[in-house]
């Protein structure tokens, strides 16, 4: 049976959109390239995918098109200025720009409609914000937001969109839970970015369940579909939130349970292991964040002075960092420096700008860690989920790749 999958605002060849959102490439060309790869590695020739909005910048469409697998239709957006009979012709079909999906109860666009536009019983999907949220007088339970800054720059299948694999852990925690059906070995637990989500962990899933191994990600306060306001996000929430998901993967499964963090996920993990390192058997970190705070003081010019005159800190992502959980979290950076961790393997790129390669180098030679090298990695590892994958399902690297 061909799939159905949802994608929105892929702005081929925007470079301005790397810097507006934050995205994590260097150019348009990589950008390009890594969004073309996550498709196709995914959608077969003969499934269906709705594009929502806002697929390229410029005159050349139909080479994107050609390189693109999947029968494509398109509800227009702001960007997509030319005829209908014109992306028809080049195999993207038009579709009107409300476009009802009965069997699943979906109505799609490419603005987020208001509440009353939304048919009783159906959910918008919808891009045009990217990564911001919604703001307050939209029911967000009836909105699904498939711009590809928050779907891990590839296509979403219909299944995962309506939450078919996410459940609540406590009612308050939103998990991704992929468990393959027979020879469970081991579960990983995967901790997102700053201003990422549970759904980062997709490039990874497919292969590790093909390796007999679970995963389990997790939103963090205010991230994701995690309501949580600001105000109260900070370290301790952060470490409860994955207590808590560890405990209910140690409930439900007899296995052993690695941790995988990305940048300040992997921050929040190495101050957990802080606290309590028996009962995990492996942590892998991908360009953890071991000096967070250091780190956003950099990045935005910030000290503890400007919370003198200032509510909070503004971040990316509308992120926004409160004094007491800047504290906290200067506090975590100390912890981290003083402690001494076992048990750890950490990949790490060469030409990471977010945290830096020869901290982690010091890190690990500081505490006996493996650690293994991408030359020419960059913040996140986006064209490197082969050898991520590897490690996370056991196999030994010895040095630079």
């Amino acid at each position: 049976m061909n799939k159905i999958y949802f994608i929105a605002d892929t702005h081929f060849n925007h470079n301005n959109i790397i810097k507006y959102c934050n995205r994590p490439f260097s150019d348009i060309d990589k950008m390009n390239s890594t969004i073309i790869n996550n498709w196709n590695s995914i959608v077969d020739k003969d499934d269906i995918v709705y594009h929502l909005g806002d697929f390229l910048l410029g005159d050349n469409i139909s080479d994107f098109v050609s390189k693109l697998n999947g029968k494509i239709y398109l509800v227009r957006g702001n960007h997509d200025g030319k005829s209908i009979n014109f992306y028809n012709n080049i195999g993207l079909e038009v579709v009107p720009t409300r476009t009802k999906l009965d069997e699943y109860k979906i109505i799609l666009s490419h603005r987020p409609l208001e509440n009353k536009e939304i048919p009783d019983g159906y959910i918008n999907v919808h891009g045009h914000i990217h990564n911001a949220k919604l703001d307050s007088s939209f029911d967000f339970r009836n909105h699904k937001c498939v711009s590809v800054e928050v779907i891990n720059y590839m296509p979403i299948e219909v299944g995962k969109l309506l939450n078919n694999d996410i459940k609540l852990v406590n009612n308050k925690i939103n998990i991704i839970e992929n468990i393959p059906i027979d020879g469970l070995e081991k579960i990983v637990i995967y901790c997102h970015g700053l201003g990422s989500n549970k759904n980062l962990v997709n490039r990874f899933s497919k292969d590790l369940i093909n390796n007999n191994i679970g995963v389990v990600s997790f939103d963090f306060p205010g991230h994701g579909d995690d309501k949580t306001d600001f105000s109260l996000f900070n370290l301790s929430l952060c470490i409860e939130y994955l207590e808590e998901v560890i405990k209910y993967v140690k409930d439900k499964y007899d296995v052993p349970i690695c941790l995988f963090g990305s940048s300040f996920g992997g921050y929040v993990i190495l101050n957990r292991l802080i606290r309590n390192d028996k009962d995990i058997d492996k942590t892998i970190l991908m360009c953890p964040a071991i000096n967070f705070c250091e780190i956003m003081e950099l990045k935005s010019g910030i000290s503890i002075d400007y919370f003198d005159t200032n509510e909070y800190m503004p971040l990316y992502n509308n992120i926004k960092i409160y004094k007491d959980a800047y504290l906290e979290f200067k506090n975590g950076d100390k912890k981290i420096r003083n402690s001494k961790f076992r048990n750890i393997s950490i990949i790490q790129g060469m030409m990471d700008k977010t945290v830096s390669y020869n901290d982690i180098r010091e890190f690990c030679l500081r505490n006996d860690l493996e650690l293994i090298t991408i030359e020419k990695g960059k913040h996140e590892l986006y064209d490197y989920n082969k050898e991520i994958v590897d490690l996370l399902i056991g196999d030994v690297f010895d040095g630079t790749l």
